[in-house]
């Protein structure tokens, strides 16, 4: 999957912005010295990621910073949409947030889920591109059935809102 999402990303990155490939991966060690000061396991992971892949490790980076690259030559791209109903805004007086990935159709193939077990830090569970370091996540919590609940309870909180917004439309 890394492959493909890499492949997809070396696309991706010459229609936007005419870069290729090799200059989109030199480009992208601009950034390894913040990333690095930042929090220097995240270049140990992307280097261990594409050990593991067998990649060079400038891909891997690349692909972590393809905004970035894309930003560099003045295309920004509309990635994704994220939304907040802060308690003033909402029927209920809870705040809303909420997520959605408008990537590229190619990358659908590349999606993977990882429950990111930490020494010394919350054990994690994220959506995101194979190969990649981050992405849309949550912290695992031990109680599941509390999570599970949490969950079911926010899904029947927001369609009830949903319902009363059309009610009130008419």
């Amino acid at each position: 999957l890394i492959d493909v999402c890499i492949s997809n990303y070396q696309q991706y990155i010459y229609h936007d912005t005419g870069m290729d490939w090799n200059v989109a991966c030199r480009l992208a060690t601009v950034y390894k010295k913040q990333i690095e000061d930042f929090n220097p396991k995240y270049i140990m992971e992307m280097q261990g990621i594409a050990d593991g892949a067998g990649r060079r490790f400038e891909e891997i980076l690349a692909i972590n910073c393809r905004s970035e690259l894309r930003a560099m030559s003045g295309y920004v791209p509309a990635e994704c949409t994220t939304v907040a109903i802060l308690p003033s805004a909402s029927a209920d007086g809870h705040t809303y947030t909420g997520q959605n990935w408008d990537n590229q159709t190619l990358q659908r193939e590349c999606m993977v889920v990882l429950k990111i077990h930490q020494e010394n830090e919350p054990t994690v569970m994220l959506f995101t591109e194979a190969g990649f370091i981050g992405g849309k996540g949550i912290n695992v919590v031990r109680d599941r059935l509390r999570v599970a609940r949490a969950m079911r309870d926010g899904a029947q909180r927001l369609k009830k809102a949903q319902r009363s917004r059309r009610l009130k439309s008419f």
